[in-house]
């Protein structure tokens, strides 16, 4: 892949670009075989996927992002008429796939943060680690707080789920932070049957803890490259 000239772009594009671009079409790669067996029409899925895997050069990702941005509520609506499917899973798998494009975007974020903080002199690769995983769960923090500052009248919350909240709107550790997370999901899904009625609703609250856990996947993908 062509990447940018500046060595501190080509560096980060290397490190979070790729293992975020295998993440981003595995999970529509799955969206798109689940809804096949929908017998759901997915060529437009199939030509975005198409277009990921041909792309030469970073500099076009965004156009690519614009483009799906178009196909979004199409993606989203066949996914409300699926049947058998677990919608939950579906969802999840178009969440994650969404975090991931927006965030790589030259102006997301998570690449702005990772840029900001790459440019700072004797910046190891450890330490850039530990800050991006500082990033993401201050960032859950306040997304977790809006959440927990919500009218929740629109969907169901057990105990439970109302524990595992309480706690990740000040947990710091990323370790103890990702199974909470992990356990925050589950719960919620557990707790909340989608309906035709809830879907819209169920589905912005779903999508922030989605985000969460995509961006902790990618950082542990990340990682994991690191200590390979």
């Amino acid at each position: 892949m062509t990447l940018g000239n500046e060595l501190i772009k080509e560096e980060l594009e290397v490190n979070f670009f790729e293992p975020a671009l295998g993440l981003i079409i595995t999970n529509l790669e799955f969206l798109e075989d689940e809804l096949n067996q929908e017998s759901k029409n997915v060529k437009f899925i199939s030509k975005f996927i198409d277009n990921l895997n041909e792309l030469d050069d970073y500099d076009d990702f965004d156009n690519l992002v614009k483009k799906f941005e178009i196909i979004e509520n199409e993606i989203i609506d066949v996914i409300k008429q699926t049947r058998d499917a677990d919608k939950y899973m579906l969802l999840d798998n178009f969440f994650t796939a969404k975090t991931l494009l927006n965030e790589m975007i030259s102006q997301g974020s998570f690449m702005d943060k990772a840029l900001s903080f790459e440019e700072q002199e004797n910046i190891s690769e450890i330490e850039l680690i530990k800050e991006m995983k500082k990033f993401v769960i201050s960032q859950a923090n306040i997304w977790y707080q809006n959440l927990d500052n919500k009218d929740q009248n629109d969907f169901n919350i057990s105990n439970e789920f109302a524990k595992v909240l309480n706690i990740l709107i000040k947990e710091k550790d990323f370790v103890d932070f990702k199974e909470a997370n992990d356990m925050l999901v589950q719960l919620f899904v557990l707790d909340n049957k989608i309906t035709l009625n809830n879907f819209a609703y169920i589905e912005e609250i779903f999508a922030k803890l989605i985000k969460t856990k995509a961006l902790i996947t990618l950082i542990d993908f990340w990682e994991q490259g690191e200590t390979d």
